[in-house]
């Protein structure tokens, strides 16, 4: 099959990182694969990480486009199979699911994060006479409306589908649970670059550290975690800590403002964009995942693979990752006295008790999340069509 992968990539994180990885598993399948990117800067981000046999297309900048001009750009690839990888529900718009859904042969898409709260339904009344509360109907059949043409959508959460079937009505014949993973073999746990990336933040190779791996953003709730950190250090006298924040975003500014309000300078730190993510996993003893909203974050999986705690919020896909106890301890959103307490549990482990949970997230991940795994599957459901 003559398979083609569309992202719209503003930098690299969890979809690009899914995107790469079932490029490989397509091409180990022997299907001739393309990453189509819309503009140069998103082929810059896929270009030295693309696997060697497959191609990539920039089909330039993604301005808005009906289905004709679509075809249009898309005219001199050979398509028989289209997957269009959504980092949010606006991306490539409807003329795009159109135009692939006419030029392919299967057409799925991989949806990374849940969709919007459905609000609730509400009138307004204009001269006394109560309204039909159209804008309600507006909202869910937008997005409704995006699950037409695909063959398949793909969701990374059991929560994501539940979600489609019951509050916007997709089709459940036309629904998938494929969850986010990670290579095991390359997040062990490393005392060598522990040591190092430690050194690199300036931080005590006996410290305990809080942190995350990812981007800054409203989505991901990271001054929640300065709040709850600044609680901890207050009451654990003698005890040397670190939150670390790694990743840049739009946030980043904010966050550095509201932990220095905290009298926080030099105890939270924002080191910056990580190449090689699995360094930075090695830093830390707890993986923060304060998030508001998710999919099933790779940053998650990552940082069990590589020995990390877990405390962080029940959303989205999260529990379905962190199961039990054993894997991880969560809270409910935005609650920053149950993070405190959440982190304080953690920071008093012992070390036998926190190896220990280290090996069974570990297996839990490489059992249940191994992402080479994970993408055969779906590109054994694109080859059924």
């Amino acid at each position: 099959m003559n398979v083609i992968i569309l992202s719209n990539s503003g930098s690299w994180g969890g979809l690009e990182v899914h995107t790469v990885a079932l490029a490989e598993a397509l091409v180990n399948s022997g299907h001739h694969t393309s990453i189509v990117c819309f503009g140069d800067h998103a082929a810059n981000i896929y270009r030295d990480r693309i696997p060697s046999k497959a191609v990539l297309v920039n089909l330039g900048a993604p301005e808005r486009r009906s289905v004709v001009s679509w075809l249009r750009a898309l005219r001199d690839l050979k398509v028989d199979g289209a997957i269009l990888e959504k980092g949010t529900w606006e991306t490539g718009g409807l003329a795009l699911d159109v135009a692939l859904r006419l030029k392919a042969r299967r057409y799925f898409t991989v949806q990374q994060l849940e969709p919007p709260l459905l609000p609730p339904k509400t009138r307004s009344r204009h001269n006394g006479i109560p309204g039909l509360g159209l804008w309600w109907y507006r909202w869910r059949w937008s997005i409704h409306l995006r699950s037409l043409a695909p063959h398949m959508t793909v969701c990374v959460s059991a929560a994501m589908e539940r979600r489609l079937a019951e509050d916007y009505r997709f089709a459940r014949r036309k629904l998938v649970t494929i969850h986010n993973g990670v290579y095991p073999e390359r997040f062990l746990p490393d005392p060598e670059a522990r040591v190092r990336i430690r050194k690199a933040w300036g931080i005590p190779a006996d410290a305990f550290v809080f942190g995350s791996v990812g981007r800054l953003s409203y989505q991901k709730a990271l001054e929640v975690a300065i709040d709850a950190f600044a609680s901890v250090l207050r009451n654990a006298s003698g005890r040397e800590m670190y939150l670390v924040l790694v990743g840049e975003g739009d946030e980043r500014a904010r966050l550095t403002s509201h932990a220095e309000n905290l009298g926080l300078r030099g105890r939270v730190l924002l080191p910056g964009f990580a190449r090689q993510p699995r360094d930075a996993y090695q830093g830390l003893d707890v993986f923060m995942i304060p998030s508001r909203f998710e999919g099933l974050p790779f940053a998650l999986v990552e940082a069990m693979a590589s020995g990390c705690e877990v405390v962080g919020t029940a959303v989205g896909g999260v529990p379905e990752a962190v199961s039990n106890p054993e894997l991880g301890t969560l809270v409910e959103p935005l609650n920053v006295a149950q993070l405190e307490a959440a982190m304080k549990q953690a920071l008093m482990r012992s070390p036998s008790d926190r190896a220990e949970r280290s090996r069974v997230a570990r297996a839990h991940v490489a059992r249940h999340f191994n992402l080479a795994t994970l993408c055969l599957e779906l590109v054994a459901r694109l080859e059924r069509g």
